[in-house]
């Protein structure tokens, strides 16, 4: 599961709560409870405003208008015969909106010392508002999310006659990411989730001058990986390893850095499988077939192999496809 888009049952910028004074954070199916400090919420609520998707963000801003509003509406209503042709709330709620919006009509207008403050303070926080919402609305805009996609399960094939753990990676958006850079790390020893010690993971090729399309990280499981037991089927029942791959590299369309992780346990990972080409050559022009770009098949076995693995993998060779979209058509 993508570490980025994890569900955070803690109190959030739209004032939900989870009834509970700590959280629980899952990334890359490792699980830690965090008692978050009683400030965290006030001090990082731009962060938090920032990860927001974008119907909860607008929908937030929203009602902070509208209850900005009926409260300036309220205390105008408080005020006797404050605002000038106002006959009850409802008018004095369209004047809040009218004054925090600089429009001014002429209808209606503030007549006593009382309103003219109510409206200087309004003026205030209209100002400020409006200023604080295009700067969130701005930064929100020039950081648009990363497309670049996983495939749902690692394999484990021979590479130059060696098992060796491949995972495939796609740039979905139709840009250059340049100096793009890959690190496949093991959490815990022996995937432990009740450590923090990792293992790195060497890869066969950690960079490439830009990443355009399709891209499979290679980990040789030779003696000296921390994986090399996996390979034996009796060892890979017992593991339980958790693996993260992190992909970093520079955007040259949105001239920033690019930056996607993606988590696999001990169940996505599918021996004696390969992926099954997805990289099509149409009219001379080089496409990425998304449809089967996670699709696994088994390797086929020599005759008079140890079958074994062939029928555990066999049994495992469901492909994968409807957890990864169509590819976009903008570029």
């Amino acid at each position: 599961m993508p570490i980025s888009n994890l569900k955070r049952p803690v109190v959030n910028a739209a004032g939900s709560a989870s009834g509970s004074n700590s959280r629980l954070i899952s990334e890359a199916h490792l699980t830690a409870k965090i008692i978050p400090h009683r400030r965290e919420i006030v001090s990082d609520f731009y962060h938090s405003l920032l990860n927001l998707r974008w119907p909860a963000l607008v929908g937030l801003i929203g009602v902070y208008y509208v209850v900005a509003n009926l409260f300036f509406a309220a205390c105008y209503t408080v005020a006797p015969d404050g605002v000038h042709g106002s006959t009850g709330f409802t008018d004095n709620f369209f004047f809040s909106v009218q004054t925090w919006a600089t429009i001014g009509y002429g209808n209606m207008s503030p007549s006593t010392m009382t309103a003219n403050v109510l409206v200087v303070l309004e003026s205030m926080t209209s100002i400020i508002s409006v200023a604080l919402l295009a700067g969130l609305m701005f930064a929100k805009f020039s950081r648009p999310p990363q497309k670049i996609l996983f495939a749902d399960a690692a394999v484990v094939s021979r590479f130059e006659g060696k098992p060796t753990l491949m995972i495939r990676v796609v740039n979905q958006r139709h840009s250059v990411i340049a100096n793009a850079s890959a690190k496949l790390t093991m959490l815990g020893p022996g995937g432990s989730r009740d450590s923090d010690e990792t293992h790195d993971l060497p890869l066969a090729c950690n960079t490439v001058p830009f990443l355009r399309r399709s891209w499979t990280l290679k980990h040789v499981m030779d003696q000296t990986s921390p994986l090399a037991a996996l390979y034996d089927p009796k060892g890979r029942a017992a593991a339980d390893i958790q693996i993260v791959v992190t992909i970093f590299g520079y955007d040259a369309s949105l001239g920033q850095t690019a930056f996607a992780n993606f988590g696999y346990d001990h169940t996505s990972i599918r021996f004696n499988h390969h992926y099954v080409p997805c990289i099509n050559d149409v009219a001379g022009r080089m496409t990425v077939d998304y449809e089967k770009f996670p699709v696994t098949e088994p390797e086929p076995v020599a005759e008079g192999e140890d079958t074994d693995d062939g029928a555990e993998a066999a049994a495992a060779a469901a492909p994968v496809t409807d957890a990864v979209p169509a590819a976009p058509s903008r570029t």
